[in-house]
C-alpha cells in the first residue's frame, strides 16, 4: 500500500449467541477481539489456489517504455480544480527490464532507482491469478487493479494493492510520486518489438501525502507501451 494509505483499519463487531440452557456470549468491548469458533480446534490453512492461466511471456532484456494517451496531455488537478499538463516524467517512463517465467523486473531509467516488479501469480488483489501470459499471440499484463481504478472513490487512485507506486523524488515536503494500474495487451508476432496499449490509469502526485497539493489522474483506454529487445 502507498504509504498514506497503510492506516486503513477495519473494524469487525462479532456477538455470538451460543444456544442452550443459560449460556450465552456477546461482546459489549469497543475493540474486536480474536474469537475461535467451537467445534473448529485446529484452523487448516485454505490451499493456495492454481492459476488456471500459467504464467508466460517474453524471455530476455527489453526497454519497456511507457507513454500516456493524448488525452492525457493536459488533466484537471484534483486538488485546485486547475487544468494542468501531465509532466514529462510521468507522460513518458522508461525501464530496464528483465523477463523470464511470465515475470519482469523494471528498473526506471531516469535515475530514481525505482524498481516495479510486473507479472507472476497474484496472491493479494487477484489470488492464484496470472498477471503476465500469451493466449492466441497476444501478451496480456496485468497490473492490479485491472480496470486502472481502486477501492477508494473519494479520491483518484489505482488502491487496493499498489503494485505500481514509484518514488521519482524526495525532497523534504516536496515529493513527487508515480503510479499505473490497468491491462496491457500486445501483439507477440514479432518478440524483437512488442507494442501495444494499456487500457488504465497514469498517476502524478506531488507534494506530501496524504495530502497531495496536486494530483493528476489520467484513465484512459489507449495508453501505450513499448518492449524493445536490448
Amino acid at each position: 500500500m502507498k504509504p498514506y494509505q497503510r492506516n486503513v483499519v477495519q473494524s469487525v463487531w462479532l456477538v455470538a449467541v451460543l444456544l442452550g440452557p443459560g449460556v450465552s456470549l456477546a461482546c459489549t468491548k469497543s475493540t474486536p477481539a480474536m474469537t475461535r469458533l467451537p467445534f473448529s480446534p485446529t484452523p487448516v490453512p485454505a490451499p493456495t489456489p492454481v492459476p488456471t492461466v500459467v504464467p508466460s511471456g517474453p524471455t530476455g532484456s527489453y526497454t519497456v517504455t511507457l507513454t500516456a494517451s493524448p488525452t492525457c496531455a493536459v488533466v484537471t488537478d484534483w486538488v485546485s480544480g486547475e487544468t494542468l499538463p501531465l509532466p514529462d516524467s510521468v507522460r513518458i517512463r522508461s525501464y530496464a527490464g528483465e523477463f523470464a517465467n511470465g515475470a519482469a523486473t523494471l528498473s526506471a531509467l531516469d535515475g530514481s532507482g525505482s524498481k516495479i516488479h510486473i507479472g507472476g501469480v497474484d496472491g493479494y488483489f487477484y489470488p492464484g491469478r496470472a498477471l503476465m501470459f500469451v493466449r492466441d499471440g497476444e501478451l496480456t499484463i496485468i497490473v492490479p487493479p485491472a480496470n486502472g481504478s481502486g477501492f477508494i472513490r473519494s479520491a483518484p487512485t489505482c488502491t487496493g494493492g499498489d503494485y505500481w507506486w514509484e518514488t521519482l523524488s524526495n525532497a523534504p515536503g516536496d515529493n513527487e510520486a508515480f503510479e499505473s494500474c490497468g491491462t496491457w495487451r500486445g501483439s507477440m508476432e514479432n518478440p524483437e518489438r512488442i507494442d501495444g496499449t494499456i487500457d488504465g490509469s497514469f498517476g502524478y502526485y506531488r507534494g506530501v501525502g496524504p495530502n497531495w497539493r496536486t494530483v493528476l489522474f489520467c484513465t484512459a483506454p489507449d495508453h501505450h507501451f513499448t518492449l524493445t529487445r536490448r
